[in-house]
């Protein structure tokens, strides 16, 4: 027999040989039903990816629903939800709206004095940012203003009293802006010096309007 033709012979009887081996190695071994079911009870549990997402990227989402972020477990063992709250952009503790429907009608009014208020600070922050004496060098600029948390606790003492006083208590934070140049220094996130304890007192008017 020539040589060409055993050679074409052996290479066709290997490969003959061999594919059902292959086939054999391909064909994956069946799958205990208890074993599926653990593993999909398994990925039912399992946490969402991006659990906890920041309020920045929640707010970004756009939903029309409150979001829900998962906070990790508290002392007692239970965790923490916090509702997202798309007119602030920030979340708020869970059950926050109940809360402030429980308020008395004196309460109620001072929370919504505190947030007018604390609205008055945001627009003083924002002048102080346009009043910045910059100090200047080679290649540098840095000017300091004055900012105010947006957290607050508002109380009120003495609510049976014929003189209530309102209690408002925020932190004054002194800011630094830094940078190349002003444009640059404005741009960059200002880097905090120190902060103040405030506290504010207002008393409750006849008319039943808060005054400081």
């Amino acid at each position: 027999m020539p040589p060409k033709l055993t050679l074409l012979l052996a290479f066709s009887l290997t490969i003959a040989l061999a594919a059902p081996l292959a086939a054999q190695d391909s064909a994956a071994p069946p799958i205990d039903p208890a074993v599926d079911a653990a593993l999909a009870d398994a990925l039912l549990e399992a946490p969402a990816q991006g659990a906890g997402a920041s309020d920045a990227a929640a707010f970004a989402a756009g939903a029309d629903t409150p979001a829900v972020a998962v906070d990790p477990p508290t002392a007692e063992g239970e965790p923490a939800e916090r509702e997202f709250d798309p007119q602030t952009g920030q979340f708020k503790p869970a059950g926050a709206a109940e809360a402030k429907a429980a308020l008395t009608p004196m309460q109620a009014s001072f929370e919504k004095f505190c947030d007018s208020w604390m609205l008055k600070l945001v627009a003083r922050e924002q002048r102080n940012q346009g009043l910045i004496d910059w100090h200047t060098g080679l290649n540098w600029v840095q000017g300091s203003f004055v900012g105010y948390t947006r957290e607050r606790k508002c109380s009120i003492e003495g609510e049976q009293s014929d003189s209530p006083v309102g209690r408002l208590s925020y932190l004054e934070v002194k800011y630094e802006r830094r940078g190349a140049s002003i444009p640059e220094a404005l741009e960059a996130a200002p880097f905090p010096l120190e902060t103040t304890d405030v506290t504010e007192f207002f008393r409750y008017g006849k008319g039943g309007e808060w005054i400081y």
